[in-house]
């Protein structure tokens, strides 16, 4: 016997609103928690798939996020009206429904009189209690917002503080600037662009970001869902059995080559003994199975080949890196960028640390890293102090040769500076193709470069090994300072600091700060 359509639709409308009132999503939060360049199902991490009912983007769900996810991933910390929740849900706009956020109870609640008890994280404005990140309303701890734009500055947003700064643009700039009037690098998806314009967030528009050239694209990055070989810096699926792109199940390539091995074209391995670090891996190297891991995982986050860390703790989050791969970064009010040294992260906060011991290692706020997990060492790369697996001297590497490795039965130590054995920091030395030269780098060694000018504009000789002239940036068309592929830098960052179209400067190899273009102490 068939049930009457008006009772089937019955039953349909009434099920459909139980599910709801279950905790079932509905088709557009279904679209919500699905946002971003890949489904939600494919973006999981083995450890977090208990969690899929709830809102999960690029990591962010209750096991990496004490407070509330907002819709591009960020880990917020569900004080602030604009994003109030806790337990790793979705944050929700207080604001926009009339209310404020209860800090007690991290919920939505009727607006309460603006003061330091009931304001914490941001600052009173009208009477209500705002985020403080603003140009037009900047603060915290509940004080009366400060209007930065109306004297000319800009609110800085984790110091939530007005701040004369100069204007990010094409001369300042190679990355994008953000609403903040900041120079991002240009190459995240919720910041992505190039040569001083605006950032653009291709994560609203599920789209990704390209850093080679800064702009939104569809393509699905490489990486274990789509690549049976292996990903390659550029982003491409190689098929993992060449000596110089050698892995599977879309992990980062390894070059086999440079430890004088061969690929395995059975395995995708290595052959031989060799140890991932800093001259074979861009991401992480796994202290447990030695492998070069993506770095990007919130169980397995690093980069430049230092040790993978877990950041799946509070307070805690894999963000990118500028390096490749990532970085393990705070997400506390107390200690991040403000921090030299590194982040020592709990449930009830964070505490800045100097960053140079073994079991405490990191820099510019990451969250401090225990090198001993992998048999590491706190070595001094020119990035910062970093947990790096290191074999015992004499062999060179990282850990013992400022200039570059000349390949040997063992491998020396070379200062790195002629065009035939050019590198630095440890890596095997390089041949400079026809057109370059071997330039000179602050942290010692040098780095193959294509050279406009090598000597001053009167014709005399090089200037003590410095370039005079890179391709498109000197003195004359630069106020910051020249990085290293010839870009034009602000010359206000810690690792690329300097002025007048100079070489920038790494300040942290020397424990030092950028003020106006140079490397002071702190």
């Amino acid at each position: 016997m068939r049930t009457p359509i008006h009772i089937a639709l019955m039953l349909a409308v009434v099920s459909g609103s139980l599910l709801n009132a279950c905790g079932a999503r509905s088709p557009m939060q279904e679209q919500w928690a699905d946002a971003g360049v890949e489904p939600d199902a494919t973006l999981d991490a083995p450890s977090d798939v208990v969690y899929d009912h709830v809102n999960d983007i690029n990591g962010c769900n209750p096991s990496t996020c004490s407070g509330c996810c907002d819709l591009q991933g960020n880990c917020r910390t569900g004080t602030q009206p604009s994003a109030c929740g806790q337990g790793g849900y979705e944050c929700v706009d207080c604001s926009s429904l009339g209310q404020t956020c209860i800090t007690s109870t991290r919920t939505c609640g009727a607006v309460q009189p603006c003061n330091p008890s009931t304001c914490p994280q941001g600052c009173c404005h009208n009477g209500l209690c705002v985020e403080g990140a603003s140009h037009e309303a900047c603060g915290s701890h509940g004080m009366d917002c400060v209007n930065c734009a109306s004297l000319g500055q800009t609110c800085n947003p984790y110091s939530l503080t007005c701040e004369q700064s100069s204007m990010c643009d094409p001369t300042n700039c190679a990355g994008c600037c953000d609403a903040w009037n900041q120079c991002n690098w240009g190459g995240d998806p919720w910041a992505c662009g190039f040569g001083g314009g605006g950032c653009e967030d291709c994560a609203s528009q599920g789209l990704t970001c390209d850093p080679f050239w800064g702009g939104c694209v569809t393509v699905e990055p490489c990486g274990p869902w789509n690549c049976l070989g292996c990903c390659d810096m550029v982003g491409n699926c190689q098929w993992g059995a060449d000596d110089w792109a050698c892995g599977g199940n879309g992990e980062l390539c390894q070059d086999c080559s440079a430890f004088n091995s061969s690929c395995d074209s059975q395995t995708h391995t290595c052959t031989g003994t060799q140890l991932c670090g800093p001259e074979n891996c861009k991401g992480c190297c796994d202290p447990y199975s030695g492998q070069c891991r993506m770095g990007w995982d919130p169980w397995a986050c690093g980069s430049a080949g230092q040790i993978c860390q877990d950041c799946t703790g509070s307070n805690m989050i894999c963000g990118d890196s500028p390096f490749g791969g990532g970085q393990c970064l705070s997400i506390s009010q107390t200690c991040g960028p403000n921090c030299k040294g590194c982040c020592a992260c709990n449930t009830t906060g964070c505490q800045c640390l100097g960053g140079t011991d073994i079991k405490a290692c990191g820099h510019d706020g990451q969250i401090c890293q225990d090198c001993t997990i992998g048999q590491g060492q706190c070595i001094h790369e020119p990035m910062g102090n970093t947990c790096i697996s290191t074999p015992p001297p004499p062999t060179c590497g990282p850990w013992n040769c400022p200039g570059c490795c000349v390949d040997g039965t063992p491998p020396t130590c070379v200062e790195g500076l002629d065009a035939w054995q050019c590198g630095w920091g440890g890596q095997f030395c390089s041949v400079c193709y026809p057109g370059e030269a071997c330039v000179w780098q602050p942290w010692g060694g040098g780095q193959c470069m294509a050279m406009t000018d090598w000597g001053p504009p009167d014709g005399g000789p090089a200037d003590a090994g410095m370039a005079d002239g890179f391709a498109g940036c000197n003195a004359s068309n630069c106020a910051g300072c020249c990085g290293a592929n010839g870009q034009c830098r602000a010359g206000k960052s810690v690792h690329q600091c300097g002025r007048n179209g100079e070489l920038c400067e790494n300040c942290a190899v020397k424990n030092q700060v950028c003020s106006d273009g140079d490397c002071k102490n702190p």
